[in-house]
Formats: structure tokens, C-alpha cells, sequence
């Protein structure tokens, strides 16, 4: 899992959020990965990121991975899932989204220091031992890590039923995925993580969703993949006519894809 432009709110209300998560039941998102770049750069088969690079060179690669996407995504055996937003649709649906974790009575905002909005969640209650805990996060990280966990949860919950339409017993879906660490974390401290998978997990039913992270992000082609998806699809939603091609991939069955604009 991935996301454009950042995992936090940059206070434009007008600017475009992407998280793209890539799954497989086994290594096929790797092989894809590998397959595209190979495709793009067969003397040194890793993927880029998806803001690196400058002017016509930034350019090809793009198309180029665009190109690939749309040729080999149909037959790899990975599903995408992808969401864009503006910020201020993020913003604005904050309420329901709380309504729907099912948590708004365990959270608040306040100012701090300088004046800066403040997320507190809690208290929630350690499973085994008991013990309560309380989340807090400059608000611009707590809404997008909201706005994240509700559309994994969403979409956990929606494959769920996917699948249990084609079998006559129970279905029971792990999913185990990696992602970026989330901002302001780092690989000593990591306070998102435990509210990602807190808010997740409390929100699925018949499964498990499991998620670690990338030391060292941007390394894996994997974690390249994401981050290009998640840019492609961030860069549609500004450019469209740059990306017109895209429109083939959604008649593959191989992706899902929502938009989400303020309303009027």
C-alpha cells in the first residue's frame, strides 16, 4: 500500500490524495513489478519512484509505465484497489467517517501550543491485559490515517462479500500487507501503525488484516509498484487527458477504483 501525494494534509483543498493498495495471494505483485520494469529498463529492472526524475526523462517513464500497467495487469493474478480524493472531500467527511469506525464518541480536537489542531482517540483497551490507551495526532495526520483505515476496512469488508458469493462455506480473508510508514513515524517510533491496524481491525469481520513496514521505503520494486500506481492514478485525476489510455485497465476486472469529490 501507497499513497500520493503524502500521507498527511498539506492544507490545499484543492489537492488530490491517491492510496493504491496491490494485492496477490502470493508473490505476484513482486512478479509484476519485475516484469513492468523490465519492460521499461531491461539493463537495470527497478522501478522508480514516482517523483523522481525531471522533464522529458520523468515524462517517458510514466507513459511508459502507464503503458505496462494497462498490457500486464490483466493477466497477473493482482487485484488493485484504489481511491482518490480532494483534500477537502477528505475534510468534509470526516464526521461520517468517524460514525462509520464507530469511534466519534472516543475522539476530540483541540488546539495546541501555537494554535495547532490536535487528534486524541481513546480510550481504547488492550485485548488481553486490559490496559487503556490514548492515540493523539497533529490533525492533518490523524485525518488521512482516518480516511486510509475506513478505505481498507471498506474494502476488506467489500471483497469479503465478493467471495462468499462464489462459495458455499464460510469465507475467512487475511490479508498481510506492506506500506510506507506513515508520516511523522519512523522505524524507532511508530505511533500510526498500532492506530492504522487498531481502527482496521475493529472494523472487519471473518478475517484478519495484518501490516508491517518498510524500513527503508522506495528500496523494493513491490513498494516502487504501489507508489507508482498511487501516483499514476493521483496524476489522472489532474491531468486526464494525459492519461487517457487508462480508461482500458477498468474493463480488465482487475481494479477497483473510486473518486471522491466535494459535493456541491
Amino acid at each position: 500500500m501507497d499513497h500520493s501525494i503524502t500521507e498527511q494534509l498539506i492544507g490545499d483543498s484543492t489537492a488530490w490524495h491517491t492510496t493504491a493498495i496491490a494485492l496477490s495471494e502470493g508473490d505476484e505483485v513482486s512478479q509484476l513489478a519485475l516484469s513492468i520494469s523490465k519492460k521499461i529498463n531491461p539493463k537495470n529492472p527497478i522501478l522508480k519512484k514516482w517523483s523522481a526524475g525531471r522533464g522529458q526523462r520523468k515524462k517517458k517513464y510514466r507513459t511508459s509505465f502507464a503503458r505496462e500497467l494497462i498490457q500486464q495487469l490483466p493477466n497477473s493474478s493482482v487485484y488493485i484497489f484504489v481511491i482518490s480524493a480532494t483534500e477537502e472531500a477528505i475534510v468534509n467527511s470526516r464526521d461520517q467517517i468517524l460514525d462509520e469506525l464507530r469511534i466519534s464518541h472516543l475522539c476530540k480536537e483541540e488546539l495546541r501550543g501555537r494554535g495547532t489542531p490536535w487528534f486524541r482517540a481513546g480510550p481504547f483497551k488492550h485485548f488481553k491485559t486490559g490496559e487503556e490507551h490514548y492515540f493523539e495526532f497533529p490533525l492533518n495526520r490523524a485525518l488521512m490515517l482516518l480516511w486510509i483505515s475506513h478505505f481498507v476496512s471498506r474494502m476488506h469488508s467489500m471483497l469479503h462479500t465478493q467471495l462468499e458469493l462464489n462459495q458455499t462455506s464460510k469465507v475467512i480473508l487475511d490479508w498481510f500487507f506492506y506500506l510506507d510508514k506513515f508520516a511523522g513515524d519512523s522505524k524507532d517510533s511508530s505511533p500510526s501503525i498500532p492506530f492504522f491496524q487498531t481502527l482496521v481491525t475493529g472494523n472487519i469481520n471473518n478475517g484478519n488484516i495484518r501490516s508491517g513496514f518498510f524500513n527503508e521505503s522506495d528500496t523494493v520494486n513491490a513498494d516502487l509498484f504501489s507508489d507508482n500506481v498511487a501516483g499514476l492514478f493521483n496524476d489522472l485525476q489532474k491531468s486526464p487527458s494525459d492519461y487517457s489510455d487508462l480508461n482500458q485497465i477498468f474493463e480488465s476486472g482487475s481494479i477497483h477504483y473510486e473518486v471522491t469529490r466535494p459535493t456541491a
